[in-house]
């Protein structure tokens, strides 16, 4: 059985009112961004779930989107430079009932069934733009597109409240021939955030291969890019030494290139047919027909991992648990990563420490009991 619990690792930066052209704000001590971040956080959590609404569908016989959720816990700060916070999201429709074993089953089609992921902020201990995000997936989701457009969408509110009040206080003592208030200017924050490639971790998965299999598939697109399933399939198992040594090989090439910006989905069907022509695996021509290509390689314990030209969303989902993870276990799975990526990227990150986060578990549990 895959593991249900896992984690990924997002390298982010901060950015005020606008990305483009912009420079990033500092993160590391005395920049103020941990305690801005934390107190947006804490807006987030006092307010409540926060609902999204779709846009109506380009196609009107598209089934109806479903209303997203995310609802933000209280943030607990382990220690300067580590925010801990519960960020739950769910979905409208997800979930039809709910079912137990001593009540009756309760139909919850129109409710938001939503599912806590464990989010860490760590922030470096020198002078940095770049900080790290650490999020639980529960499988294969995890809540930061929606978590960090909520705390621009917060911080957003903020600035126009702010904005108002200064107006109106300027307008007031205009009217009353008083001094001015000096103008308020609040910037909001927006953010850049993209997984963490880890290159020791990569190596690991792919020299402890126990079989592979390489797969083409062809698939519509909608007006929108919106992909429709599946057309069709080929997938070709890679089992002797010659078809995991390809496996690897192309895992690492593709990986190589999206490093680059070079990767592409049309140049991924070709670069994996090329190989497997070459060994008599596919007739010439046989992958035209397809425009996607990935390599799944499963590990000794049945782990299975989809390496794709254009994403590093699996391969760098690093797994956990089957059950829900307590975080001193959850921590414990996380910090050796924190560190190789750290060391790869030249970025200055503290440990983190067992005892720091079961101190912080005894803290937090008597403090809510």
């Amino acid at each position: 059985m895959g593991m249900v619990h896992g984690f990924r690792v997002y390298t982010v930066e901060a950015f005020e009112n606008r990305k483009a052209g912009n420079t990033a704000l500092p993160a590391g001590p005395g920049s103020g961004l941990r305690e801005r971040l934390s107190e947006i956080i804490d807006g987030l959590s006092a307010d409540g779930t926060v609902f999204r609404h779709p846009r109506p569908a380009a196609d009107p016989l598209e089934p109806p989107r479903p209303v997203t959720t995310l609802s933000v816990g209280m943030p607990s700060l382990i220690r300067d430079d580590f925010v801990h916070v519960i960020v739950e999201r769910g979905e409208t429709g997800s979930h039809r009932r709910a079912t137990s074993q001593v009540l009756p089953a309760q139909d919850i089609s129109e409710m938001s069934p939503e599912a806590p992921h464990k989010v860490a902020l760590l922030f470096p201990s020198a002078e940095e733009s770049r900080f790290l995000i650490i999020a639980e997936t529960i499988r294969s989701r995890d809540p930061i597109e929606r978590f960090l457009a909520a705390i621009s969408e917060r911080d957003l509110r903020t600035k126009k409240l702010a904005t108002e009040a200064n107006n109106a206080a300027r307008r007031a003592a205009r009217e009353a021939r008083l001094p001015l208030p000096d103008a308020i200017t609040y910037n909001r924050l927006l953010f850049k955030a993209e997984q963490t490639p880890d290159d020791a971790y990569l190596d690991e998965i792919l020299a402890g291969a126990k079989s592979a299999t390489a797969s083409f598939q062809s698939v519509d697109v909608t007006a929108r890019g919106r992909r429709k399933p599946v057309l069709r399939e080929l997938t070709i198992s890679l089992r002797d030494s010659v078809g995991q040594r390809i496996g690897r090989d192309m895992g690492r090439q593709w990986f190589g290139q999206q490093r680059r910006g070079e990767a592409s989905v049309d140049h991924g069907v070709s670069d994996l047919a090329v190989v497997l022509e070459e060994q008599d695996l596919i007739e010439p021509g046989e992958a035209a027909r397809y425009d996607q290509a990935a390599v799944r390689v499963t590990s000794e314990s049945g782990q299975t991992t989809k390496i794709a030209t254009d994403s590093l969303r699996d391969a760098f989902t690093y797994p956990v648990s089957i059950g829900t993870p307590p975080p001193a276990y959850f921590y414990e799975k996380v910090a050796p990563r924190v560190r190789a990526v750290a060391l790869q990227w030249a970025l200055p990150m503290a440990r983190i420490m067992r005892e720091e986060i079961e101190e912080w578990e005894q803290i937090d549990s008597a403090n809510n009991h």
